[in-house]
């Protein structure tokens, strides 16, 4: 199984190695989301575009090991529902925040909709 992950203005200079290290832990990984995604990255895997929407392996896959995390993007902070736009990327479903906010309460404080840039946050 799949979600969808929106390129960041970040992601432009880090690249896929940068997303793979994000996403699964590992930058070994960036090959994996190039190929999943070749259609629309395109012919040159270094030139991502912002708003790209790229297919990702799901965090709770088998192959993917490990703690999963996830680092909280200049895209995310302040908007209402981040949360629920990055369940929406793991879990395939908006209504699935409340699982990632209840595991990182600690990190995020008691407003669910204060997320600071370049929290790590850990995907359950």
């Amino acid at each position: 199984m799949s979600a969808l992950y929106t390129v960041q203005a970040s992601d432009r200079r880090e690249g896929l190695a940068g997303i793979a290290r994000r996403l699964y832990g590992t930058e070994t990984r960036w090959l994996e989301i190039y190929e999943a995604n070749r259609e629309i990255i395109g012919l040159d895997p270094t030139v991502l575009q912002s708003g790209q929407q790229l297919l990702i392996s799901r965090a709770g896959d088998s192959s993917l090991g490990g703690p999963r995390s996830y680092v909280v993007q200049p895209a995310d902070s302040g908007f209402p529902g981040a949360l629920g736009e990055i369940a929406l990327r793991w879990y395939g479903h908006r209504n699935c925040w409340p699982k990632i906010y209840e595991a990182n309460r600690g990190v995020i404080g008691n407003d669910p909709r204060r997320l600071q840039i370049g929290q790590r946050l850990i995907i359950p």
